[in-house]
């Protein structure tokens, strides 16, 4: 089922594990200038490996990230790395948030579709490329693909990749995958304009008359959860394109300067 509305953090049901596919791939180190090749000449022809269940997000990635405290990865720092099959050249960028111990040690950086690779894009200042239309098909920066249904897509772009001599291997993985609570299909990461409703000033007074017992919970255990609620609470995103709920109550209206004019004058 496709129904293309926008679905909060908390209507994701993230507790069912899916028996997923995870992808080795294949990102070639881009050459340096022509007068430093000579001395790479042992590292230029060498390959950097990220894993992914999601393959046909390559097309969106603009970084590849490792941990500076990684040996295994130190000699990519400072390097860039070509995105198989569109030959596009993106940076080798260093966060401790890769973990050494998982995976390749190279993580690929799709801020477009990936709330946690979003936050690395803002923190390094990243360009988001977004790959998909809102049915959940590939747009123009899909390249190739543009028009073809996203799992579509990961099988098609698995046998290139493999043509192509860039899939490393590919293995089965136990995944948790977003689910909508309500039509129990997996969630596509996204970006779009949105309406939030900051909640932080909100919330104070509301956890405010609950510590002081002005309102009292019965049994009073839910005082706790309701703390942790208003402490960890998130801006509120108002404006979701559900296909049940309200529609947002903001609207543009043009005025006429002159009516406005003769109204404060009290005409």
């Amino acid at each position: 089922m496709n129904i293309e509305e926008i679905v909060n953090q908390l209507d994701s049901d993230f507790s069912a594990e899916e028996l997923e596919k995870i992808a080795q791939i294949a990102k070639k180190v881009a050459q340096k200038a022509k007068k430093q090749r000579q001395e790479e000449a042992t590292r230029c022809n060498e390959f950097a490996i990220v894993a992914t269940t999601r393959p046909e997000t390559i097309m969106g990635d603009t970084a590849m990230c490792i941990n500076p405290n990684d040996p295994k990865t130190a000699w990519l720092k400072g390097k860039r790395v070509i995105v198989p099959l569109i030959n596009r050249e993106i940076p080798v960028i260093e966060d401790d948030y890769v973990d050494v111990e998982f995976g390749t040690g190279c993580l690929k950086v799709t801020p477009a579709h990936d709330v946690n690779d979003y936050m690395l894009g803002e923190k390094y200042n990243l360009p988001s490329i977004d790959i998909f239309n809102d049915n959940g098909t590939l747009n123009e920066n899909g390249a190739m693909y543009a028009g073809m249904d996203r799992f579509e897509c990961r099988k098609k772009i698995e046998k290139d990749l493999e043509a192509a001599g860039l899939m490393e291997k590919t293995e089965a993985y136990t995944n948790k995958v977003g689910f909508s609570e309500r039509t129990d299909v997996p969630i596509e990461p996204k970006l779009s304009m949105q309406w939030f409703l900051k909640m932080d000033e909100l919330a104070k007074p509301a956890l405010e008359v609950v510590e002081n017992d002005t309102i009292k919970f019965y049994p009073e255990k839910f005082k706790n959860t309701y703390r942790h609620w208003m402490t960890n609470i998130k801006d509120w995103c108002i404006s979701r394109q559900l296909w049940w709920g309200h529609q947002i109550p903001a609207y543009y209206v043009e005025v006429e300067e002159n009516l406005v004019d003769n109204q404060s004058n009290g005409n």
